[in-house]
């Protein structure tokens, strides 16, 4: 059983949703018993919880102003925290031109994560967000490229036939706008999940279940909290849990559900229940979230996705030091949380597919990924 370091015990506790007088207690012991503060800001940096762990540990330094460390940590970690809200300001006055064109130009879309999601946690300072996230129509990919080349985005050029190979595999592709110091990055999603997994519901049916946010002015279509909770939900699945953040924003989206029995109906009928299952039990046992006692009892009666929930937290303890997951347990945790053969066997077929073909449609991140794991194994 791996035991997590107190250091990362320390920024779980930090960025939990549930951050009561017991909490905040064992968190002063931590820090009266001793800390590697070097560590502690890596941690909070690798687990992109950097917001959480300053607001939790500003306190703590009018009580122990004389340890050794956490005065210069919270003189660094509010230069970060700072400048990434401000570039995530910077970013939702993008978004908000950038909606306000499509608005013009009739492109329908809808904003994923970025300022939605930064709506669950209170706000920009408490999330912020490095690049902005758009959901479209297949159809509409080509329009909204022109709409954005003509206000100074580029992407990398592809032949048709690799981007039709990249949006199949990925169902997204980035565009970016250089600036002095700076570059605004946008993620044009054709789908809510690569098509290796199971949840494939329409873009007209999330628009029309959708709510609006007002950001610079400008309205924005953005998804419900339940259609949001399934895709970071699946998300987290296909970014392989690395970090915790992925279980915080499963547990803030979650905290604003209101109507559960849709939830289980819409993953149900994509049989993608267990994926669901497993996200909310880490958000629970790793991210402090706090469920009704009908939704907790539902998602305790699946023994499997008890398990794999039980060996993906210890993955996710240790991943600031292990890396991202080798391949073989890629496929392991994506396959058993499979509700179906079906699925397994699908999911199987686009792992293969996706490997076989990846230097052909993403070359770039075919030699990052290669780097990468000549270094991690270099690290072993």
């Amino acid at each position: 059983m791996v035991v997590p370091t107190p250091e990362y015990e320390a920024i779980r506790l930090a960025s939990s949703s549930r951050f009561g007088d017991d909490e905040a207690e064992r968190l002063r012991a931590l820090v009266s018993e001793g800390l590697d503060w070097d560590r502690v800001f890596y941690e909070a940096t690798y687990h992109g919880v950097q917001p959480a762990v300053y607001s939790k540990f500003v306190p703590m330094s009018d009580s122990h102003p004389d340890v050794a460390g956490l005065q210069e940590m919270i003189r660094v970690l509010h230069q970060h925290v700072s400048a990434r809200t401000a570039f995530s300001l910077f970013l939702a006055a993008e978004m908000a031109r950038l909606a306000n064109r499509l608005a013009q130009e009739a492109v329908p879309f809808l904003v994923l994560k970025g300022p939605s999601l930064a709506d669950a946690y209170g706000g920009f300072a408490r999330r912020p967000f490095v690049d902005n996230d758009l959901l479209i129509r297949r159809d509409d990919f080509n329009r909204l490229g022109g709409v954005l080349e003509s206000l100074g985005f580029q992407r990398l050029e592809r032949t048709p036939l690799r981007l039709a190979g990249y949006l199949y595999i990925h169902g997204e592709f980035s565009f970016s706008r250089a600036m002095t110091g700076q570059t605004s990055t946008v993620d044009v999603h054709t789908a809510v999940v690569p098509p290796g997994l199971p949840y494939q519901e329409r873009f007209e049916t999330l628009l029309g279940r959708g709510r609006v946010i007002g950001i610079g002015g400008i309205d924005m279509p953005v998804l419900s909290w339940e259609d949001l909770l399934i895709a970071l939900s699946l998300n987290g699945f296909k970014d392989q849990w690395y970090r915790l953040r992925l279980v915080a924003d499963v547990a803030a989206t979650a905290s604003m559900v209101s109507d559960w029995d849709a939830v289980f109906q819409r993953v149900d009928a994509a049989r993608s229940r267990r994926m669901l299952t497993v996200a909310l039990l880490l958000a629970v046992q790793e991210g402090g979230l706090v469920l009704p006692d009908s939704v907790l009892s539902r998602i305790q009666a699946d023994a499997a996705a008890v398990r794999l929930a039980a060996w993906t937290r210890q993955k996710i303890q240790v991943s600031s030091s292990s890396g991202i997951l080798p391949w073989a347990d890629r496929v392991r945790l994506n396959m058993r949380s499979q509700d179906t053969l079906a699925g397994r066997v699908r999911y199987a077929l686009f792992s293969a597919v996706r490997r076989i073909t990846e230097a052909y449609v993403d070359p770039e991140q075919s030699e990052v990924r290669r780097a990468r794991s000549i270094a991690q194994a270099a690290r072993r």
